[in-house]
């Protein structure tokens, strides 16, 4: 990369290729001895970070590059990405210019450079180098295709098992030996043997991480968490060291350079940010990129793709940091989810959150193919090693398409729930798709998975009754409305439901509806048309298996629900939340009330109604949150609906009866297998607040106010966002809340803030 004036920036380090715009010597050299002799001293001056010596054996148009105050920074970061000791090849000279090619090593990679010269009055000088560094298997083998024939597809050969919420995000070892995961949801790290499908290290992680990519000599696994913490964690032969924190202002999305040199971060409402992988210290941060929110190095490191809010992508040019915005055309501006690029760095694709998938020409910046995946959002899109296959999670499946003619070729379906996550081996003949379903499937040709897969981590206990038909909560002169099977006793039926959900017995065979983990029920409950200005009333008996003693909420069964536009069932009038709506007060296998007083709003034809469970400071462990004798009521004033509470209470406390208990599953659960990360405290649990009589303002985890920045930081990524003028309306598998000109002014759930 040229040295542009008054920038203290001299190298970009680029993965495959190091653009250096570097600085050559003084005195008159006539042959190549003299061109050798003087980047001998030239690459001895970086080494030595002597900015006075660069002076003399620059070219002219270059010495810009060396003044100012960030000249010092720069050469820091040339010293730390520049071979330093190349063996020269060959030296060409023509007039009044030259070309020396020059090879090294590093990090066990073979680099190629090229350094220019010029003849100016005083003598030669250094003008331009540029190194590329080859990305070889050698330890992997040579790239095998994934796909042969569609008709006879690969198969799931290890089903691992052992985390306790989604796979956020997965990464090879360099030699194809080793699977490492990492579970936003159950602040862990772990690491697979690929061949067996056992787990042989993990750790503890002191955030919930978002990211994680694996260095390019594959010794260090980098993740970004929550709290915008670029931690470092060393790796060899399926180990872990103990994790270094590199800096707390990077963000929560990243992408490592192919030659490890830098790390690009990201954050919402934040620029993308480069730092050096060595020392953590900020190398650039990139102007008007406050939307972007995902990142991917070209395999060459000329270029750095981001993406984000909207249907633009940028390619930045990591010679000068320039960048081009592309548009994609014939998709919502709803945002891009994930791209990638692939390895011979010819294709490019996004993935976005309409369902849209578009490949583009990279060279050309041309489209090539524009589709859709019905239902369901591309939650993760990647290239085979060969190319010929993009792998993109749609729903439960993974599907594999024709980079050439955007074929669907063949739907990969192990999964129960949603993949989350995808990665190639680096040989390219194993996928491994990770899950809302906490598992990670590894695809590969050949038999499917049997003996070999990993054991199921879910604690055995007592197993419970078989359901039968149970006693109805029933109290004279009142009637739920219009909610359907509301005791269990017909199981799920009128219920939608999602994720871990059953109907189980008690002790005596009394039916009740059951949840873990992420799952739950919903059903639209139609309001009669005298409804508004009434009151509401959601109301049902709960019990959790899981009560923490320090007052962590996390497994706690939660009522929710929101009022559905009687004009329009996509536009929602409010949110149902307040403080008595998750159960309090009770201990592990108690029965108790959850409940909550709302006032109709105009306009609403229906309330969605949710049963869930809530997600706190510490991993979901498989849990039972259990739910019975729901239902709705309307009342004239609230007087009335809170009296009713009291009848409710006495009723349904005649009703509780034995429950069967897991054990180990009353409080948190087991850290992953050492070397743990050193952990640190988790912020105490927020005050109960008092429960909320309307919707307008509804706050749940203490959001209204915040900007959506913070929001962002605790929560995650939204599954949807919504744009309505200066309104944003983000969609949460546990919440939906609205913002105004950037600020929360409505939250739905009860959640711990983080």
């Amino acid at each position: 990369m040229k040295l542009t004036p008054r920038r203290a920036q001299f190298f970009a380090i680029l993965v495959p290729l190091l653009c250096l715009p570097l600085l050559a010597g003084c005195g008159w050299f006539g042959d190549e001895a003299e061109i050798k002799a003087l980047y001998k001293d030239f690459s001895e001056a970086v080494q030595q970070e002597d900015v006075e010596a660069l002076g003399d054996m620059v070219a002219a148009e270059a010495k810009d590059g060396l003044s100012g105050p960030e000249a010092k920074q720069m050469l820091q970061m040339v010293k730390q990405m520049k071979p330093p000791a190349p063996d020269i090849r060959t030296i060409t000279v023509s007039g009044d210019k030259a070309t020396l090619e020059a090879e090294a090593v590093v990090q066990g990679q073979k680099m190629t450079g090229t350094v220019e010269f010029v003849r100016e009055k005083d003598g030669w000088k250094v003008l331009k180098e540029n190194w590329s560094i080859s990305l070889e298997l050698d330890a992997a083998g040579p790239v095998q295709p994934f796909l042969e024939d569609p008709k006879n597809p690969p198969r799931a050969q290890l089903v691992l098992k052992g985390h306790q919420a989604e796979i956020s995000r997965l990464a090879w070892s360099r030699d194809g030996r080793f699977l490492i995961s990492v579970s936003y949801g159950d602040y862990s790290l772990r690491v697979w043997d690929a061949a067996g499908g056992e787990q042989v290290a993990g750790a503890k992680t002191a955030q919930r991480v978002r990211d994680m990519a694996l260095s390019a000599d594959g010794r260090t696994i980098y993740t970004a968490d929550a709290y915008n913490n670029l931690t470092a964690w060393p790796f060899g032969d399926g180990t872990l060291g103990e994790p270094r924190v590199l800096t707390d202002k990077a963000g929560d999305a990243l992408a490592v350079s192919p030659d490890g040199s830098l790390i690009a971060t990201t954050a919402f409402r934040a620029p993308v940010r480069v730092w050096s992988a060595a020392d953590g210290k900020l190398f650039k941060e990139l102007a008007g990129t406050e939307s972007q929110r995902v990142l991917a190095f070209s395999p060459s490191g000329k270029l750095l793709a981001s993406a984000g809010d909207g249907n633009t992508y940028t390619l930045w040019n990591t010679a000068n940091w320039t960048g081009k915005r592309c548009v994609v055309n014939r998709v919502s501006k709803q945002g891009i989810w994930r791209l990638a690029v692939s390895r011979d760095e010819k294709l490019l694709v996004t993935g976005h959150t309409d369902s849209s998938i578009v490949i583009f020409d990279l060279a050309k910046r041309k489209e090539l193919h524009n589709f859709f995946i019905r239902n369901s959002t591309p939650r993760d899109v990647t290239f085979s090693a060969d190319g010929k296959l993009l792998a993109a999670a749609a729903g439960n499946a993974v599907n594999l398409y024709d980079t050439k003619t955007a074929k669907l070729l063949v739907p990969l379906k192990a999964h129960k729930q949603a993949v989350v996550s995808l990665a190639f081996s680096p040989d390219g003949s194993a996928l491994a798709s990770g899950g809302e379903d906490r598992q990670i499937v590894i695809w590969r040709s050949g038999p499917g998975a049997s003996g070999a897969t990993a054991a199921d981590t879910k604690p055995a206990g007592s197993q419970p009754a078989q359901p039968g038909r149970g006693p109805v909560l029933e109290i004279a002169g009142h009637k739920s409305i219009l909610l359907g099977n509301p005791s269990a006793n017909e199981g799920t039926r009128f219920w939608k439901t999602q994720g871990e959900v059953a109907v189980e017995g008690d002790a005596k065979g009394n039916p009740h509806f059951v949840l873990r983990y992420k799952g739950h029920f919903f059903q639209d409950v139609r309001l009669p048309q005298d409804a508004t200005g009434r009151f509401a009333l959601l109301i049902a008996r709960a019990a959790s298996e899981r009560v923490e003693s320090d007052g962590d909420q996390t497994g706690r069964p939660y009522l929710y629900g929101y009022w559905v536009n009687s004009n329009d069932p996509n536009r929602f009038n409010g949110y149902l939340n307040g403080g008595e709506l998750m159960l309090k007060g009770t201990g592990a296998n108690e029965w108790g009330v959850a409940w909550g007083v709302f006032q109709v709003p105009e306009q609403t034809a229906s309330i969605r109604f949710f049963m869930q469970q809530a997600d706190g400071h510490k991993a979901q462990n498989g849990s039972a949150a259990r739910f019975d004798d729901v239902a709705v009521y309307l009342f004239d004033n609230e007087a009335q609906a809170n009296g009713f509470v009291e009848r409710y209470r006495r009723e349904a406390a005649a009703l509780s009866t034995g429950l069967p208990t897991t054990p180990g599953l009353t409080g948190e659960p087991a850290p992953a297998p050492a070397p743990a990360a050193s952990e640190s405290a988790p912020p105490p649990p927020p005050k109960p607040r008092r429960q909320r009589r309307t919707t307008e303002k509804a706050d749940s985890g203490g959001l209204v106010g915040k900007r959506l920045s913070e929001v962002e930081r605790r929560l995650g990524s939204p599954r949807m966002r919504v744009r309505q003028g200066r309104k944003e309306i983000w969609t949460y598998d546990e919440r939906v809340l609205i913002a105004d000109d950037g600020v929360t002014v409505t939250s739905d759930l009860p959640r711990q803030s983080e």
